[in-house]
């Protein structure tokens, strides 16, 4: 997340022009805990209808300890989940940004925009 918001910054600073080509901000906020880390973990084209051994190093990687049926089943009934998955496997060169970390980078330029320093 880090290196996701200080790339936004550095694009609202130096090129702002460049935003609707560089960046997508969700409507959603990223999962957060054991959900994030599973959704975070998971391997690209996974569907509802995927075998549970695709999702076994996801399940491992989260720190779930409710059985791994329950944590794919919890995964497909959570459509803030699921929809930050789908739109982690778009374009490679559009950082998408979750509304809490637009909203991070938006406070973190205007505070260096209003220092005498800058």
């Amino acid at each position: 997340p880090a290196l996701r918001i200080g790339s936004a910054v550095d694009c609202l600073l130096t090129d702002p022009t460049s935003w609707e080509k560089r960046f997508k901000v969700l409507s959603i906020n990223k999962p957060y805990g054991f959900m994030g880390s599973f959704v975070e973990a998971l391997p690209e084209g996974i569907r509802v209808d995927s075998p549970a051994e695709d999702y076994e190093m996801a399940y491992w990687a989260s720190g779930y300890k409710m059985s791994r049926d329950w944590v794919i089943k919890k995964f497909w009934s959570t459509p803030d989940a699921v929809e930050y998955y789908y739109t982690q496997s778009g374009p490679k060169d559009i950082t998408v940004l979750s509304k809490d970390e637009h909203e991070a980078a938006i406070k973190a330029t205007e505070l260096i925009l209003a220092s005498p320093f800058v």
